[in-house]
């Protein structure tokens, strides 16, 4: 069925900055995606309404000092506008302190040693 040939060809590309000014991507495997977000892409895509959309923003050290989150002092208002349509999360909670094995997390809903991305898993890359 479509639905599970794009669950199958899905494939994660996380940009990891370098020295230079080229982004090296690596992949992270399929089995350690296929999560709830894996599955609540491909449902929202193939819903019967077909107007779903999900929006993923993975920004190093933005803490809620915007305006969307009610502070008046830093103005923001691309990104306030787009939370003002949207579903807003306030509570957010970091399972461990590097940026790879954290984004496991998040997008699998599961902990770090139980998905077991440890390290930031670019190293094979430089």
């Amino acid at each position: 069925s479509p639905y599970w040939d794009r669950i199958h060809s899905f494939r994660l590309v996380l940009g990891l900055g370098s020295v230079s000014s080229t982004l090296r991507p690596f992949n992270v495997k399929l089995t350690t995606l296929r999560g709830r977000i894996v599955d609540m892409i491909a449902r929202a895509e193939w819903s019967a309404s077909g107007k779903k959309n999900v929006l993923f923003f993975a920004v190093d050290d933005l803490r809620p000092q915007l305006n969307a989150y009610g502070v008046d002092f830093i103005k923001s208002p691309n990104i306030d506008a787009l939370a003002s349509k949207s579903m807003l999360f306030e509570r957010a909670y970091c399972q461990i302190a590097v940026c790879s094995p954290s984004r496991a997390s998040l997008l699998t809903g599961r902990r770090p040693d139980t998905n077991h991305v440890w390290q930031i898993a670019a190293d094979e890359y430089w």
